[in-house]
């Protein structure tokens, strides 16, 4: 996963700084207090190696704070916003494991707020998704009773509710509750396996950047 271009808003002396592409070699010139270090410090705060704070009252430019507080728009601002571009071989492992075409496009945006952890945008096509899911994990009798589902988080909770079905009279699960179950396991089994292991990380890019997506793929109740 490759940084292709980010956006600096609002930090210290940005306003705006507009789309700056990254190339193979991007070299930042300007004058002494042009912005240029704000601009590195800005998208060392999206993925920094150690935790660093995105201070309000250090980094928001002073002459627009009061004002933008009672707007509203000090909020919503987000100083750092980056696009980074999946490899061949990194969208080709992610299509590996759920089917053509899982991703509209190589594209992964970061952001960050003033307020808040990092956030994803993953151009992620749940009806390819749910296509090749349906078809490697969920039994050809319920295809019927899943039609109407749309995302990821909804098949997960269709098939649970399925999964507690019991045959009228007695305890025992219906047919169609025991093919849930496996369903509903395979769905959860792939969530594991998403959960980062801070023992053992994943030093592989391609490895990395697919934990990613699987986490936002099947999401766990947490941010990334």
């Amino acid at each position: 996963m490759r940084l292709v271009s980010f956006h600096v808003r609002v930090f210290r002396n940005i306003i705006d700084s507009g789309p700056i592409t990254v190339l193979e070699n991007t070299c930042l010139v300007g004058k002494n207090e042009a912005g240029k270090s704000a601009l590195i410090s800005a998208l060392h705060r999206l993925n920094p190696a150690k935790p660093v704070p995105m201070a309000l009252l250090d980094e928001y430019p002073r002459w627009l704070k009061k004002e933008h507080e009672i707007t509203g728009q000090l909020k919503d601002a987000v100083p750092i916003a980056a696009t980074y571009r999946l490899a061949d071989a990194e969208l080709a492992g992610i299509e590996a494991q759920f089917g053509k075409g899982v991703l509209s496009s190589a594209d992964v945006v970061a952001s960050r707020k003033y307020t808040g952890d990092t956030e994803l945008k993953i151009p992620i096509d749940q009806t390819a998704f749910l296509k090749g899911f349906s078809a490697a994990h969920v039994a050809p009798s319920l295809t019927g009773r899943l039609s109407a589902v749309q995302t990821s988080e909804q098949l997960i909770k269709l098939l649970d509710e399925i999964s507690v079905e019991v045959t009228p009279g007695t305890p025992e699960p219906t047919p169609a509750a025991q093919e849930a179950t496996g369903s509903s396991e395979a769905c959860r089994d792939t969530r594991q396996r998403c959960e980062p292991d801070c023992s053992n990380p994943r030093e592989d890019s391609s490895a990395r950047a697919q934990d990613i997506l699987l986490r936002a793929i099947l999401p766990t109740p947490r941010k990334i």
